[in-house]
């Protein structure tokens, strides 16, 4: 089933929360994996929270990967309440953020207009150990191009160039 799960891929998220379904009408047991497959998967943001919660209901372990789903469908949704919430969440458990984390993070923030909140996580990410790329980059200038804050964008964008980022 975890294997089959992976439809997200192909954009088939129904075929895999049908799948994750079945398990359960068949008594399958489910894992961190079953459930970070089926979060993935998720194109609905209100889909991956309930199974998120269910995960967390049966007492199963959450890691980085699962959170990095969940983010990220709540950035594909615009929701970026939500995926700041996941992020706060993986703090107070002390799971690891990774570029992932806060990649969508950002991007919902991008996506929502909340400029001040992209350059909050992007401060976070220059003090800690986690890596830039072009992209998380590129989501806190759009962030803030999109709210006419063109001088914070170039000085991300100078942030680029001396860090020599493509």
């Amino acid at each position: 089933f975890n294997a089959a799960m992976s439809c997200n891929e192909a954009d088939r998220w129904e075929v895999a929360l049908q799948l994750y379904m079945e398990m359960t009408c068949r008594t399958v047991e489910s894992d961190t994996i079953t459930f970070n497959s089926s979060i993935n998967a998720c194109e609905k943001w209100q889909s991956a929270w309930l199974l998120y919660t269910t995960m967390a209901n049966g007492k199963l372990e959450s890691n980085t990967t699962t959170f990095n789903a969940a983010a990220s469908c709540e950035c594909r949704s615009a929701n970026w309440w939500n995926a700041l919430q996941m992020f706060d969440v993986m703090a107070r458990r002390e799971v690891e953020s990774d570029l992932i984390s806060f990649s969508a993070a950002i991007s919902a923030c991008e996506k929502s207009c909340k400029w001040e909140t992209a350059l909050q996580l992007f401060g976070i990410m220059m003090d800690g150990k986690v890596r830039l790329d072009v992209i998380v980059v590129s989501s806190a200038i759009s962030a803030c191009e999109k709210a006419g804050q063109w001088q914070k964008a170039l000085q991300l964008f100078s942030t680029m160039e001396q860090r020599k980022m493509e």
